[in-house]
């Protein structure tokens, strides 16, 4: 196993790029790193494959690119909950790379997320959110829940922090663009909070701007 782990971490360092590393840094990243895209990332980990008992040895690094490869190696489902919960980072970065390649794929995506957007811990809430998108998405919620997510988000988010509030306003979106019932109470909400209203984006993204975010992806729907 220490012959892999070591290989792993050469041809890493071999595929490193300076602009990524600089990027990486400009975005808060202070730990170690090599600097690979996810592109380059996805593709390493395609020739390791689904590799439980590597991604377990490589998760306890503090290397940037070694950690998101430990995700896309794991196998989820071999994890416990107690697992889950310790390898759950505090990057802003990570925790959502976390929770989209290893706790959307356990059967306690539910209960956990539910669980971790009332944490006091920021990683916490924030991986909570980027949960409940993921819930949101596959339709994995009842009404009685959604319209419960909607008055935390009423109250909280224009208090929200960084990823946090930008997950919490990814939810408000998502139930806008899935929930015909609750598109209109979404909508209410997203206008009176205007959260992001004001934020410029580039020729040809879309506004993180809840109306906005509901209006473009229902449109493309339709097309």
């Amino acid at each position: 196993m220490r012959t892999n782990i070591d290989k792993v971490f050469k041809d890493l360092e071999t595929q490193g790029n300076q602009k990524r590393i600089d990027f990486n840094q400009k975005r808060g990243w202070t730990g170690p790193q090599y600097g690979l895209n996810l592109g380059q990332l996805r593709s390493y980990a395609k020739k390791h494959k689904q590799d439980h008992e590597l991604a377990c040895e490589l998760v306890t690094s503090d290397n940037l690119d070694v950690l998101i490869l430990s995700y896309m190696i794991m196998e989820p489902k071999q994890l416990s909950l107690l697992e889950i919960e310790a390898y759950l980072p505090s990057y802003p970065q990570l925790v959502d790379e976390y929770v989209h390649q290893v706790v959307s794929k356990t059967s306690h995506l539910k209960s956990l997320s539910l669980s971790w957007i009332y944490n006091q811990k920021e990683n916490y809430r924030q991986a909570g959110w980027k949960g409940i998108v993921h819930l949101v998405e596959t339709h994995s919620l009842g009404e009685d829940e959604l319209n419960e997510l909607l008055d935390k988000i009423y109250i909280e988010l224009s208090d929200a922090k960084g990823a946090t509030q930008f997950n919490m306003n990814h939810a408000l979106a998502q139930i806008g663009i899935e929930n015909e019932t609750l598109r209109s109470r979404a909508r209410t909400i997203a206008t009176e909070l205007a959260v992001y209203k004001e934020m410029k984006v580039a020729r040809g993204c879309t506004s993180p701007y809840a109306i906005e975010w509901i209006d473009v992806i229902l449109k493309k729907r339709s097309e």
